[in-house]
């Protein structure tokens, strides 16, 4: 999806400074499932068409912050209701100041369904994982997401880390995994709707990893409303937080 719009065209920049000289970090994710994704017939695919535009461009002090929206349709069908998911994403160009780019706000509303757990809730599950040194290579792979970053951690020396950085996404897809896995367990044939992230702290290959979920106050026996968290369980940091 990158690839095909570009993480911040050239109309956005004030110069013809490069973005291959600043670090992009995915800071936050959403998805809203409108339908089922077809299963794929004998060819073993399923063709889809990408829609995307971009949402707003907020320089702050650290860098600035891209969020875009892709619709995926299929490509016989045309118009509102015809999309299969929309997705939201955020990315951090580190250290591009307000110098460097134009603000903009195309007044697309950020597509959160957020709603935290109270504080007394009690934990409905919790999982641990040890993230493989081969994750991030596998991940690159399997993604087509050739950021260097995720193969050479010393492109993001503010990071201090001998370890390559693994994608916000794959973390995100590891902590949906075993939600999902509890789900079938308690609710079969359930579907989700919608999912959303933010990625607070970097997780690096090798990395311990718990995932912990509660159920929030306002689901009903229809629609299960789940907030999780992701935490470094050797650092006790939290690196994926308002998960829902």
């Amino acid at each position: 999806l990158m690839k095909s719009m570009g993480v911040l065209p050239r109309r956005f920049l004030r110069s013809e400074i490069s973005l291959d000289e600043f670090p992009v970090l995915h800071t936050w994710q959403s998805i809203s499932f409108h339908r089922d994704v077809p299963s794929p017939g004998r060819s073993g695919s399923v063709e889809t068409t990408i829609e995307g535009r971009f949402v707003s461009v907020v320089p702050k002090s650290v860098g600035t912050f891209v969020t875009s929206e892709m619709s995926v349709c299929l490509p016989n069908e045309r118009g509102p209701g015809s999309a299969l998911c929309t997705m939201q994403s955020t990315a951090l160009v580190l250290g591009m100041s307000s110098e460097d780019v134009v603000t903009f706000d195309s007044g697309i509303a950020r597509r959160t369904m957020y709603r935290p757990a109270s504080s007394s809730q009690a934990i409905l599950f919790e999982a641990e994982y040890t993230v493989p040194l081969n994750q991030a290579l596998l991940y690159r792979l399997a993604s087509g997401d050739s950021n260097k970053i995720h193969v050479d951690a010393s492109l993001v020396p503010m990071l201090d880390s001998q370890r390559p950085l693994l994608h916000g996404l794959c973390t995100l897809g590891i902590a949906t995994r075993f939600i999902l896995q509890w789900l079938n367990d308690n609710y079969k044939h359930s579907h989700i709707r919608h999912l959303e992230a933010r990625f607070s702290k970097p997780v690096f290959i090798g990395d311990r990893i718990s995932i912990k979920v509660w159920s929030v106050d306002d689901s009903t026996e229809c629609v299960k409303q789940l907030a999780f968290i992701v935490r470094n369980i050797d650092t006790g940091e939290i690196v994926v937080d308002n998960g829902y």
